[in-house]
């Protein structure tokens, strides 16, 4: 079993269906399990994106957009591809400093994309844009 794909295409569903806020804990569970830490020095975490890709067919990309020390903005990738049938193992694939923008060019430009989070109007229902979620983070 495809155990990051199918529990990343189940978070969709259920974000879809209205359980919108489970991406605040259920992203980061999801990175940990496979020893990928969220930032802890330079960045508060502000947004969390899933989308599917054009360029590949079954994936899912992972975005958590960081509002840094000096008031920019930086999105960490993470690609997970729908591997059931490959022998190999499945897991997340790590996508710092802009390497997905040179991968899959409709990421093209996201990295450092900056946000005015001031602006960003929360809106409650499931809409998506270009097959792709997101959730503000909430300040605790």
């Amino acid at each position: 079993m495809n155990r990051p794909y199918s529990a990343l295409e189940a978070l969709w569903n259920r974000y879809l269906a209205g359980e919108r806020q489970i991406l605040e804990s259920e992203i980061p569970n999801l990175l940990s399990e496979r020893d990928i830490k969220l930032r802890a020095d330079d960045g508060e975490l502000k947004q969390i994106t899933i989308s599917k890709p054009t360029t590949i067919q079954d994936s899912f990309v992972v975005g958590l957009r960081y509002s840094k020390r000096d008031r920019t903005h930086t999105e960490d990738h993470f690609l997970c591809r729908n591997q059931e049938s490959s022998l190999e193992p499945v897991e997340i694939e790590r996508h710092y400093k802009g390497k997905l923008e040179r991968e899959l060019p409709e990421y093209k430009g996201t990295h450092k994309e900056q946000v005015d989070f001031s602006q960003v109007v929360v809106i409650d229902s499931p809409a998506t844009q270009v097959n792709t979620i997101s959730y503000l983070v909430e300040k605790k």
